[in-house]
């Protein structure tokens, strides 16, 4: 997709199967709050949230992603509250604590291991 066409948006009323989009809550791919440009481009689909799931649901739930593949290709209909549009406030989800914490934590020891490697680059030998 990364090197071909341009994905072509499907009209109103083209799509004569159902079309079920999952998306994952922790997606750092493709963002949550991008699932309404999604449903903008194919508005007869209808939006699954894949909750503690990432970019690759057949990984991080693969349980999951195979009951929702299943049903909508036996053609079963889904209950509603399984299918929702987007709302980007409750598309993006909110970082935990910890995990603010790890990432400040990784980014100054990043930081510090540049500096202290500058630091011995600029000693002259034998210094």
């Amino acid at each position: 997709m990364a090197h071909g066409e341009v994905q072509r948006p499907a009209p109103k009323g083209s799509i004569a199967e159902p079309l079920v989009i999952g998306w994952g809550r922790q997606d750092r791919v493709c963002l949550p709050s991008q699932s309404r440009l999604a449903l903008e481009k194919f508005p007869d689909a209808r939006l699954y949230w894949f909750e503690h799931c990432g970019h690759f649901p057949q990984w991080d739930q693969p349980a999951e992603a195979a009951r929702l593949i299943l049903a909508v290709t036996g053609g079963e209909l889904l209950p509603e509250e399984f299918l929702v549009q987007a709302n980007p406030a409750k598309a993006t989800p909110k970082l935990p604590h910890a995990a603010l914490v790890v990432a400040v934590l990784a980014l100054l020891a990043g930081g510090l291991w540049r500096w202290s490697a500058q630091r011995r680059l600029q000693r002259p030998p034998g210094a």
